[in-house]
């Protein structure tokens, strides 16, 4: 090797090779629980004081004044020894924060603006980007601990319900479930060795929970040209949210009536225009095609495929935060196709609102979890029309099924799942009725019959069931055994004129 390619290869090492450097002081707060401190970045109170609600006192350092790394071509033999004895914690955060994936990044809510002008305004100084990332890491590292905190500590579950709220789920095999399983490896509460489900507050209190970008960036003018936050007028919407909730809402019953006539009914401001859209795009294929024409539409296809334009160009540029939102609003996009040649179709967008859902936790049961009876049952829905959904999508398109039993432990679904509160505009958001939940019901346990019939019949080593007739016998009588076990409001003979006791029949048949 000669001395200019030494000099190079040192100079390119110690580049790909210098840790993180720490913080130049850190306040008491943070220095006692060893996390990462931005107060010499980000000035008082430091994100971590700022989300618990303390006061931000920054300690003495005993280190001394700081030393800064050479930045000529080569290095001293004593400085890479000094690199090499650099503290075990530095090493750990860039373990914890280098390429390994991180299920928390999908609950940071870095303003749209930051990713905007990183893209179209003046390149960003080498400081702004050590208080980009500081900050970054220390709201990192506050969610970690926050659920560290609340599984240890008794705190009362009602007090996380103020601020903006997220519920993160982990796995058996993710490295913070098994420091958990460790911390009450001694605990006699069967509760808590199970619970996946944790609520952290992910935004301090003074923080907008749906920061949407201002109004002359350019994302928000790129949206606005898009005609993503245009809708009809109110009594155009008000006439599809009854649509909606008469001919949708029971087969998929993923909205909350009463939250959802609470805060549209009032359209200058709705809390999200991703579902806003897509419930607009989805009561567009089912409402009176005279409704279209007032609002402006010259066919049914025009309008739905206007707002479905509208919900996927949001989708697409991440304007919506809240993942569960994400979620149903992706599930209702998931009802259109255009055509054989348009690749993202039905299959493609209940993928990744199945996805998303699993990333939630969804999958999982929320009966150990501190999250609020009206919440759990809303996710019991949520899950299984995504699971019903799933089922007919792969029967229907002879495509392998998104959502395995293995992988599942959700409770079924309960009349209690089911329960509203009373809302003041019937007249635009319709009235529950109790055979509505009793078809929800049948038709989650008829789905998991069609997933048995076909995945005993059709498989890429079997994909004939020709004579395979003990199945079919098994199937029939499962099928049979279902239809004796119907309630006696969703018998056939009784009520010819009930739509969804019509449609389960169909179903079956």
């Amino acid at each position: 090797m000669t001395p200019q390619t030494d000099q190079q290869f040192q100079t390119s090492s110690t580049q790909r090779g210098r840790p993180r450097q720490r913080s130049a002081v850190a306040c008491t707060w943070c220095h006692s629980r060893r996390v990462k401190c931005n107060a010499a970045a980000k000035g008082r109170p430091c994100t971590n004081c700022e989300n618990a609600n303390r006061t931000c006192t920054l300690i003495e350092s005993k280190r001394g004044k700081k030393r800064k790394l050479s930045t000529s071509p080569s290095i001293s033999q004593q400085e890479l020894n000094g690199i090499a004895e650099a503290p075990a914690t530095a090493v750990q955060r860039t373990a914890v924060h280098g390429n390994v994936y991180d299920p928390l990044r999908d609950l940071r809510n870095i303003p749209k603006e930051r990713h905007i002008s990183q893209v179209h305004g003046p390149p960003i100084t080498p400081s702004e980007h050590e208080e980009v990332d500081s900050t970054r890491e220390a709201e990192e590292t506050s969610l970690y601990t926050q659920v560290l905190e609340k599984a240890t500590s008794a705190e009362n579950p009602q007090e996380l319900k103020e601020g903006v709220v997220h519920v993160m789920y982990m796995g058996e095999t993710f490295n913070l479930t098994h420091l958990l399983r460790q911390v009450h490896a001694k605990s006699e509460s069967d509760s808590l060795l199970r619970k996946r489900h944790f609520e952290v507050n992910v935004l301090p209190k003074n923080k907008s929970a749906n920061p949407a970008p201002a109004q002359n960036s350019p994302l928000a003018s790129f949206l606005q040209q898009q005609g993503a936050f245009t809708i009809p007028a109110a009594n155009i919407c008000y006439q599809l949210f009854r649509t909606y909730f008469d001919l949708v809402h029971p087969h998929y019953p993923i909205l909350d009536r009463a939250d959802f006539a609470l805060q549209y009914v009032d359209l200058t401001n709705p809390p999200s225009y991703l579902l806003l859209q897509s419930v607009l795009f989805m009561a567009s294929g089912h409402c009176d095609l005279s409704i279209l024409q007032d609002a402006g539409f010259s066919s049914r296809y025009q309008a739905r495929r206007t707002f479905f334009q509208r919900a996927k160009v949001l989708y697409d540029n991440d304007h919506e935060p809240n993942k569960v939102t994400v979620v149903l609003s992706v599930f209702l996009m998931s009802f259109w196709w255009n055509g054989l040649e348009d690749h993202k179709d039905t299959w493609h967008w209940l993928g990744i609102s199945i996805s998303l859902a699993l990333t939630l936790g969804m999958h999982r049961s929320t009966r150990h979890s501190d999250m609020r009876p009206k919440d759990r049952s809303m996710w019991k829905r949520i899950w299984w029309s995504l699971f019903v959904e799933d089922k007919h999508a792969a029967t229907a398109l002879g495509r392998p099924v998104h959502i395995r039993q293995a992988d599942c432990d959700v409770e079924r679904l309960e009349l209690a799942d089911f329960a509203e509160q009373p809302i003041k505009n019937p007249e635009i958001f319709g009235t529950p009725e109790q055979v509505d939940a009793l078809y929800v019901i049948a038709l989650v346990e008829l789905s998991f019959i069609a997933e048995s019939i076909v995945e005993k019949s059709f498989t890429a080593f079997n994909a004939t069931t020709s004579l395979n007739a003990d199945m079919f016998q098994t199937c029939s009588e499962q099928l049979e055994h279902w239809k004796a076990q119907l309630p006696p409001e969703l018998h056939q003979e009784k009520t010819n004129t009930c739509l969804w006791t019509s449609m389960l029949h169909i179903a079956h048949r």
